[in-house]
């Protein structure tokens, strides 16, 4: 009985590490999970990863018939990430720095699909503060889900392990503030997030060179699939215990994680 366990739960870990080496598509084609508007997550039919849901927002600057001010905040927004609304609060997410450069300086983007390109570089380097520019039209288009259809794009799928939706299951929650600029005629929107994330870039990096390790030591190189999946499943079986399995699914947060600890 315990050897069965012992390798239905290697199995399963198997089929974590596969997912990461072979070339499959990170999102299903239907029936996916999303977040609902309370911070829940809920079964979709549509296909996409885990949805961001705001915990709260406001809008204190909205602009309507009256002249514009210059650095007036349009919107402010708290997000909690679904994943672990059970555990983390808002008091847990990093504060934003008051002391940081008012107004950031480089290109406007005219579109929420590049100013999300932009977030997504440097969240896939951990960076704390993110500020970027876009044009105000965009924020005119769509001002509640404005800071929150900017992230989406940032942590939609690249297939990239590193970045994008490998980023949504890896950090607590955001904070979020726009603000509306003038130079000349020209009106844009400053946005500054500041992102809680559970690692670092360092240990990010020291992760990767593990898992690279590791999978070198297996010589998949030129194998097919079954036999990548047979290899790694031998060795996962070889070496992890029941017990240390079970412990690192329950408290491993990703599944890079949780093949970092092997």
């Amino acid at each position: 009985m315990k050897n069965g366990l012992r390798r239905l739960l290697a199995a399963l870990l198997c089929l974590v590490l596969c997912v990461s080496v072979l070339p499959v598509p990170a999102a299903a084609e239907a029936g996916t999970i999303s977040a609902a508007g309370d911070g829940t997550i809920e079964k979709a039919a549509e296909s996409g990863s885990i949805a961001e849901a705001a915990v709260s927002g406001e809008e204190t600057g909205i602009i309507g018939g009256q002249d514009p001010e210059n650095g007036a905040v349009l919107r402010e927004e708290v997000y909690i990430n679904p994943l672990y609304a059970d555990v983390i609060s808002e008091e847990d997410l990093v504060r934003p720095k008051r002391d940081a450069k008012s107004r950031a300086s480089g290109e406007v983007y005219s579109t929420e699909e590049e100013a999300g390109v932009y977030v997504r570089e440097h969240m896939r380097n951990r960076e704390e503060t993110i500020v970027v520019l876009v044009a105000y039209s965009v924020y005119q288009d769509n001002p509640s889900g404005f800071l929150r259809g900017i992230k989406s794009v940032a942590m939609a799928h690249t297939g990239d392990p590193t970045e994008g939706d490998y980023i949504l299951w890896q950090y607590a929650g955001w904070k979020g503030e726009a603000k509306l600029f003038i130079n000349g005629e020209e009106y844009y929107v400053q946005v500054t997030y500041t992102v809680t994330y559970y690692t670092s870039a360092e240990q990010e990096l020291e992760m990767d060179r593990a898992v690279a390790d590791l999978l070198d030591s297996l010589e998949l190189r030129g194998k097919s699939r079954y036999e990548t999946i047979y290899t790694i499943y031998n060795y996962i079986t070889n070496v992890v215990s029941v017990f240390y399995l079970c412990f690192i699914c329950v408290h491993s947060p990703t599944k890079r994680t949780l093949l970092y600890t092997i």
